[in-house]
């Protein structure tokens, strides 16, 4: 073939691409498209987003403060279950900008920062430059099928940056140096999120298998380096609070079986193609066969690129697995493992073109399948931004609390933080620590028993129940926050409409609990919930008198409550 003859060919060759690769792109345009008209939409819906960013906002507060996070759990303060430096850091960036826009910028920065460190990963492994850019994108298309969770005051985002680029520094730099700084970045991501000791496990498993012992002891050598002295200062200054809160709790939360499936069987075929490029990737990546010289060696192979990639992506799939299925899991953890993968779909789908360059139908299936699943995880972009009430409807909440916090002291807002003037714990943090089965602190019981809050505002009564997550029916669960609740507060008000986030769980502040003239110290808890249903029924009835009427019964909930069950 003449020189003339190769360049038309490669000419050709290249305009055959085009087609199918506009598929795919356009596809993928359209998801980052989506997810930057969603993210830009939200900026100014400060705590509309999810059920507990205003916590997150707390603890980003307490970090400002210097006050500590990791403390015995009292009715003034219960931290979450995570790890403290997602809270460092924005509490830095607040220094600089306010505090919900701080948050909120550091989620959308190490978004871009984990959605580069794909490009760069699939660069690192062959991908030519389309396919790089591919594979941020594809990152960003999972933005809806991880539950809209980019953008939000959540550490999510910071967490699958720092082991995109972990994994980075382990690849671009095949030397101890390498392996050093990449142990020491995943090892600091376990202060971000628990599941980093997954990766350090997959990564170091790499390494043995290769018998690359110098970048295997260089690697666990970075992660100690930060990891062992911070873990001893925050147990030394917590009094051992911290494991408590981020390694106790969160193994006490269990497998819920109907999670198991849902991770298996609804999120993997929905994440379809993401789920055939892993397990292909791990296939064709991790050298499960020796190779003719070195029958002697089954596995022990140098610590190519490919091997130690497939070791973060199998740890990825690994930890949204065991974090998915556990009690609370949400599909944001799902992003831990969509990150690797996009990679490995770039990387396969490139080597896929490059073999078929003269099969312009495999190219055509190939991008296909690419746009079909990118479009698979398209939603209608207006559910992942609040209504247009939201605003108003926080707003409304701020000046209830403030005129209850005026009439009486504290106001406790038991599902919603950075709401009320003094801050206090949050239900999904009181909810962990019951979880392991022990009791009610003693703290919090004293302050319900003794009539602390002036007003407690519920999301709904199950909430006193703490059923999240399993199915539940009204007042179904003996618990001890409804029982001390309930006998010293009754349900005075449903507040007004106000809408679901639009990420989490969807709960709202509805109903305004005020303490009791009369104790119900001899009531059974079968009389407690009877009351309760009574009580929740007047104050729906009043709210529907109000907004139908204007004008509301002079007698209150409390004593009519009281007449009906006397009556009864």
């Amino acid at each position: 073939m003449s020189n003339t003859d190769q360049l038309a060919f490669s000419s050709n060759s290249k305009a055959s691409l085009l087609g199918p690769r506009l598929m795919s792109a356009g596809a993928c345009l359209i998801a980052v498209a989506i997810a930057t008209f969603v993210i830009a939409s939200r900026v100014h819906f400060p705590m509309e987003l999810e059920w507990m960013t205003g916590g997150v906002l707390d603890h980003i507060e307490r970090v400002q403060d210097g006050k500590p996070l990791y403390t015995e759990p009292t009715d003034e303060w219960i931290p979450f279950i995570y790890t403290p430096g997602y809270y460092w850091v924005a509490a830095a960036a607040a220094r600089l900008f306010p505090l919900v826009f701080a948050a909120r910028l550091v989620s959308i920065a190490c978004t871009v920062l984990a959605a580069w460190s794909a490009a760069a990963l699939a660069g690192l492994l062959g991908a030519t430059r389309g396919w790089r850019v591919l594979a941020a994108a594809l990152f960003v298309s999972c933005f809806t099928f991880t539950s809209s969770w980019y953008d939000i005051e959540r550490s999510d985002s910071l967490f699958v940056a720092m082991l995109g680029w972990g994994a980075y520094c382990a690849i671009r730099w095949p030397s101890a140096k390498g392996a050093a700084l990449a142990g020491a970045i995943t090892g600091a991501a376990f202060f971000v999120k628990q599941p980093a000791t997954i990766f350090v496990a997959f990564a170091v498993a790499a390494f043995a298998i290769s018998r690359s012992w110098r970048r295997l002891f260089a690697f666990l050598a970075g992660a100690a380096l930060l990891f062992l002295p911070t873990f001893a200062l925050l147990q030394h200054r917590t009094h051992g609070w911290f494991s408590y809160y981020c390694l106790t709790l969160p193994a006490s939360h269990g497998l819920d079986s109907r999670l198991v499936t849902l991770f298996l069987v609804v999120d993997q075929s929905k994440a379809f193609l993401f789920t055939l490029a892993t397990f292909v990737a791990l296939a064709l990546f991790v050298p499960w066969r020796p190779e003719p010289a070195t029958q002697k060696r089954f596995l022990f192979v140098p610590a190519t690129p490919r091997l130690v990639f497939a070791a973060y992506l199998a740890a990825s799939w690994a930890a949204s697995a065991a974090s998915r299925m556990h009690v609370g899991g949400f599909p944001n953890v799902l992003m831990f493992w969509t990150l690797f993968a996009s990679v490995a779909i770039a990387v396969l789908a490139c080597e896929f073109e490059q073999k078929c360059a003269t099969n312009p139908l495999a190219r055509w299936i190939l991008h296909g399948v690419i746009a079909c699943q990118v479009l698979r995880f398209a939603d209608d972009p207006t559910e992942s931004i609040p209504e247009p009430g939201a605003i108003e409807a926080a707003d409304r909440l701020r000046l209830r609390v403030a005129e209850y916090e005026a009439k009486g002291g504290e106001v406790l807002v038991y599902g919603r933080g950075h709401v009320s003037k003094v801050r206090h714990f949050h239900s999904a943090a009181l909810v962990d620590v019951l979880r392991q089965g022990g009791p009610l602190p003693r703290a919090v019981h004293e302050a319900f028993a003794g009539q602390k809050y002036a007003a407690v505002v519920i999301d709904d009564i199950n909430d006193l129940t703490y059923q999240f997550v399993l199915p539940r029916d009204v007042l179904a669960r003996r618990t001890a926050p409804f029982e001390v609740i309930v006998r010293n507060y009754f349900v005075a008000e449903r507040l007004e409409y106000a809408p679901f986030p639009v990420v989490g769980h969807r709960t709202r502040p509805t109903y305004v609990l005020l303490p009791r003239e009369r104790r119900l110290e001899s009531l059974s808890y079968e009389a407690l919930e009877a009351r309760g249903r009574i009580e929740l029924a007047l104050a729906d009835g009043r709210r529907w008198l109000k907004d139908a009427h204007g004008v509301l019964p002079e007698e209150t909930i409390e004593r009519a409550a009281e007449g009906a069950v006397s009556a009864h």
